[in-house]
């Protein structure tokens, strides 16, 4: 079972002490709509959940209310590997994209 978005976004908030208004200048979503998404009335989008997750310091998958500690399994390593190769050059994206094209699919 999962925990709620609202649960965990809360969670996260209160662990940076950040407010609102504050992720909301972070992230570029609005005050309102982070306050929406904690009381769960609906649920951020996949580009703000990125946004937020990062602003917080937490995976995407963590944020959306799974545990990625124990049981995480192939989503834990997706999110982790994303996180890894968030921020590289093009020409290392590059070389990653024919590291697992020639060697992990054998083309």
């Amino acid at each position: 079972m999962t925990i709620s978005i609202g649960k965990r976004l809360s969670e996260a908030m209160a662990a940076k002490k950040m407010r609102a208004y504050e992720l909301s200048k972070i992230t570029g979503i609005s005050a309102s709509n982070i306050c929406n998404y904690r009381k769960d009335k609906y649920s951020p989008k996949s580009d703000n959940i990125a946004k937020l997750a990062k602003a917080l310091g937490v995976t995407e998958y963590w944020l959306l209310g799974f545990d990625d500690k124990g049981e995480g399994g192939v989503e834990t390593t997706k999110s982790r590997v994303l996180q890894l190769i968030d921020g590289l050059s093009t020409d290392e994206l590059e070389k990653i994209e024919r590291f697992i094209v020639h060697v992990i699919l054998d083309e």
